[in-house]
């Protein structure tokens, strides 16, 4: 699936050299999120939160704090975004009924 493919193109290739905070968004895929790199999500500091499709917290076991830490980054976006469409009104309300305030 290409959206593995990119995700584990973002974490290897170009995530080593992220030296900012940031935001991840995933999207329009059948695969779920975070995958296999939920397991280092939980001590990256610089990943502000990870909005994806298809999120699947319960590959994401919670018994240690980093894992816990890792679950309270990650927010699911609703089915139904497209970027065909300008979504950003949709996308803003969305964001902010979330409390989520931009750093």
């Amino acid at each position: 699936d290409n959206h593995h493919n990119l995700v584990k193109y973002f974490f290897e290739t170009v995530r080593p050299h992220v030296q900012v905070p940031y935001i991840l968004m995933t999207s329009e895929s059948d695969s779920y999120s975070p995958s296999k790199h939920a397991e280092s999500l939980g001590t990256d500091d610089l990943l502000l939160k990870w909005y994806g499709q298809d999120m699947d917290l319960n590959r994401v076991p919670t018994r240690t704090r980093e894992n816990a830490n890792a679950v309270s980054k990650m927010m699911a976006l609703p089915l139904g975004l497209s970027k065909y469409n300008n979504m950003s009104p949709y996308l803003s309300r969305y964001l902010e009924l979330n409390n989520y305030t931009n750093p």
